[in-house]
């Protein structure tokens, strides 16, 4: 079994796009979320024969951003949204 300890990430300010509202509209709809926070999920694959290990490989990646002040944590109950990373300028020369 997983032994998992609550990370606390720090909030960022984020941009949702509210696609059922885009789709009425016809358009790109924005859905503010002031703070939100991110969680990242990682998929991996381990087959083992014994004491030797047949794969073991990473199989992708989920990201799901929900607003800082929300507990819950479902997509498709509503409290989250599906996201990617985005980089910005500002990321890239703020690490040297």
């Amino acid at each position: 079994f997983v032994l998992m300890e609550r990370m606390l990430p720090a909030p960022l300010p984020c941009l949702a796009i509210d696609t059922p509202a885009s789709r009425e509209a016809s358009r790109v709809v924005p859905k503010i979320i002031s703070e939100g926070v991110s969680e990242l999920g990682i998929y991996s694959a381990l087959v083992m024969k014994g004491n030797h290990t047949v794969m073991d490989k990473p199989c992708g990646h989920m990201l799901r951003t929900k607003d800082v002040s929300v507990m819950e944590g479902g997509v498709h109950a509503g409290y989250a949204v599906m996201d990617t990373a985005l980089l910005t300028e500002d990321d890239i020369t703020d690490s040297h």
